[in-house]
C-alpha cells in the first residue's frame, strides 16, 4: 500500500505508514473505493438483443407466412435456408442494435 502523503511503500497489514506515521486506514479508503469505480460496469445496453428478436421475428413472418403465399417454391421447406436466415437475422439485429447504442450515446 502507498502512503497518500510521502508515497512510501507499506505493508497491505499496517495501519500506519513506516516512514510519515499518518493514518493508512483513510487511504485504503479511498483506494478501494477507487478501484470499485473502476470495476464497476457500465450501464449495460439491450439494444442489440431486442433488435435481433424484432428482426428475427420479422424474417419468421415473411418466411413462414407472407412469401410462400407470394412465392410459390419448394424453399420455404427447406431448414437450411431457414436457419441461415435466421442466423443473418441475428447478426442484422446486433449491428443495428450497435448502430441504435453509438446514436443514443452521442
Amino acid at each position: 500500500m502507498i502512503c497518500h502523503q510521502c508515497k512510501a511503500h507499506n505493508l497491505a497489514t499496517d495501519l500506519t505508514c513506516t516512514q510519515c506515521h499518518s493514518n493508512l486506514a483513510g487511504n485504503a479508503a479511498q483506494s478501494t473505493s477507487a478501484s470499485v469505480k473502476k470495476t464497476a460496469p457500465q450501464g449495460r445496453s439491450y439494444y442489440g438483443q431486442i433488435a435481433s428478436w424484432v428482426v428475427i421475428c420479422v424474417f419468421v413472418l415473411l418466411y413462414k407466412a407472407v412469401l410462400p403465399r407470394l412465392i410459390e417454391s419448394p424453399l420455404w421447406e427447406n431448414s437450411t435456408v431457414f436457419g441461415i436466415g435466421v442466423a443473418l437475422s441475428w447478426i442484422a439485429g446486433r449491428l443495428i442494435g450497435k448502430v441504435i447504442a453509438q446514436k443514443k450515446a452521442i
